[in-house]
């Protein structure tokens, strides 16, 4: 996908652990890297429609043209708000992250914790 999308897989992968929380059981039971829904109401579920390739294809489809050629997360975090994504600060179940922490290569920056 990043050749494809002529950007780094660290910002495509940030993306998915983050949505899917590190392809959680759930992620994997439906195949779904992305936590893909229909327009935020059901999951999108690949597996036996073409499983984790089709997943694959269809966020690059959907989402590819928003952050193609993005080369800093930032970048990439724009495009991403260009198709509508909420790309401030999230919490995951561990701990709160802050997207905009990340570098290709290194770990996301953690924010303060919450009770």
């Amino acid at each position: 996908m990043g050749t494809t999308l002529n950007s780094s897989p660290d910002f495509i992968m940030s993306v998915s652990s983050v949505e899917t929380g590190w392809l959680g059981s759930h992620a994997q039971e439906i195949q779904n890297l992305f936590g893909l829904t229909n327009k935020g109401g059901n999951d999108l579920i690949f597996k036996g429609r073409g499983g984790y390739q089709a997943s694959a294809d269809y966020w690059t489809k959907h989402v590819g043209s928003y952050v193609r050629n993005a080369k800093t997360m930032p970048d990439f975090l724009t495009g991403l708000k260009k198709d509508g994504y909420n790309a401030s600060p999230v919490t995951t179940r561990l701990s709160p992250i802050s997207c905009s922490g990340f570098k290709s290569g290194s770990e996301p920056v953690r924010t303060e914790e919450r009770p």
